[in-house]
């Protein structure tokens, strides 16, 4: 007899079980009945929640949410809540932050929400994982947060194998950790996941955690997009155009640009505005491809908005309009692009379309300098070299033409522009100069890095 024992207890526990999920089932069918006005049905289930079974109390508690009595449903999704029921809990949890069937608290609607999270409900492991990482009830826990998604991954939830995945990568770093995000993120990547395709296209397209893949990349990429992801959209677009890991098909890639254009990605309507500027994959057409640059300028894009100030300057399109031209190239030089920097300055130091200024000019070469443009970075070393625009300082003048240097292509002009210069100041200055010079450079490049 001992030796059935176990298989025996195992055997109850199974039919114990396989009871409850009857009798769960059994009470969602009697909850669509009420709801669909089945007297005899809700009667069944008041008299089963009031033969203090949690299951029956909590549909009978959504049977009186569905016809608007909060108060009486408050009581009995607490009346099952006691009687362990997470999903109960988590309904008497949105009723505290609600206030709805009682009085509105926001502690006590949290405590119920950490109660539903340690009884199993997934929703509630999620919503107390973003609680905790994004420090809404006052105090960020990253640990915590990393349990509750662990948790909620751990359960099959796509979100949190997602969410999982990212804090891998991201916040725990390190090469062990990047895989293991890597994994997550395919596992909710497989179950539709679409801001895991993402990642994943974008892992794989970068080689954070894998090996570099183009063609894996595009996979995800195609992925994504054919779920309307515009990024997504934007990138396989780009993979089509330039025959990154898929054959190159120009007709393919406008299709891409434009869903993404529709879906209000403004790098897309910038690539689509190129498209029709060059008539690749498309028939050229100026006044279409001014349409989609201005598009994308008008949402901060700061190529596009370089690109149209071009447009206006030479007047492809649309009438040749200086101010109008100056007026983009100032606004994508605020941004930070480098070519509409440099084309300022330039036009400052020329007086080309602007009144000669040369401490403007330098002013901007600095600011494309300080974006590590090795041109914007040569021209502010010659203008501390000659003391144009700007008080003469020599050893500065060298600082920036080392600065160059780093920041350059090897083998480019740029690099071999800085080296000379560079090689010519240090017949000029003495030893100790240069080495404050080198030394502050380096310091400079350390902290960019």
């Amino acid at each position: 007899m001992p030796r059935y024992l176990g298989v025996i207890v195992i055997g109850l526990c199974i039919a114990a079980f396989a009871g409850q999920v009857g009798a769960s089932v059994q009470n969602a069918l009697l909850y669509k009945a009420a709801c669909r006005g089945s007297t005899h049905a809700w009667l069944t289930l008041r008299h089963r929640a009031k033969s203090q079974r949690p299951s029956a109390a909590l549909w009978y508690g959504q049977y009186q949410k569905t016809e608007g009595h909060f108060t009486r449903a408050f009581v009995w999704f607490h009346k099952a809540a006691e009687g362990r029921n997470a999903l109960a809990a988590l309904e008497v949890a949105r009723a505290y932050e609600a206030g709805r069937g009682v009085s509105l608290n926001k502690v006590r609607g949290n405590e119920w929400l950490r109660r539903a999270a340690r009884g199993g409900d997934v929703y509630a492991e999620m919503l107390c994982a973003d609680q905790d990482y994004e420090g809404t009830d006052g105090s960020q826990n990253i640990s915590r947060a990393a349990f509750w998604y662990r948790k909620a991954a751990h359960q099959g939830n796509a979100a949190a194998q997602y969410q999982w995945g990212r804090m891998e990568q991201m916040v725990f770093g390190g090469a062990a950790n990047r895989r293991r995000g890597i994994v997550w993120w395919r596992r909710a990547a497989r179950q539709g996941d679409t801001a895991a395709q993402w990642a994943l296209a974008e892992a794989y397209a970068h080689g954070m955690g894998v090996l570099r893949n183009t063609k894996k990349s595009v996979h995800w990429d195609r992925l994504a997009a054919h779920a309307g992801v515009a990024l997504a959209e934007t990138r396989l677009g780009l993979a089509y155009a330039f025959g990154r890991g898929a054959r190159q098909r120009l007709r393919r890639a406008v299709f891409w640009y434009r869903h993404a254009a529709w879906l209000g990605s403004a790098e897309a309507m910038y690539y689509l505005g190129r498209a029709y500027a060059t008539g690749r994959g498309v028939t050229r057409n100026r006044e279409l491809s001014r349409y989609w640059y201005q598009r994308a300028a008008r949402r901060h894009l700061a190529r596009a908005q370089y690109a149209l100030g071009r447009v206006y300057a030479a007047g492809k399109g649309v009438g040749q309009n200086l101010k109008a031209a100056d007026r983009w190239y100032r606004r994508a030089a605020r941004h930070g692009y480098v070519p509409a920097q440099l084309r300022l300055a330039r036009a400052y130091e020329e007086g080309s379309g602007v009144t000669q200024n040369d401490p403007r000019a330098v002013s901007w070469y600095r600011r494309a300098a300080y974006e590590r443009s090795a041109r914007g970075a040569l021209k502010l070393a010659s203008a501390y070299w000659r003391g144009r625009g700007i008080p003469l300082d020599r050893v500065e003048a060298y600082r920036w033409y080392l600065i160059a240097r780093l920041n350059a292509r090897p083998h480019s002009a740029s690099a071999g522009e800085a080296a000379n210069r560079m090689a010519f100041a240090r017949l000029m200055l003495p030893a100790s100069k240069i080495a404050r010079a080198q030394h502050v450079a380096w310091v400079a490049e350390r902290k960019w890095q």
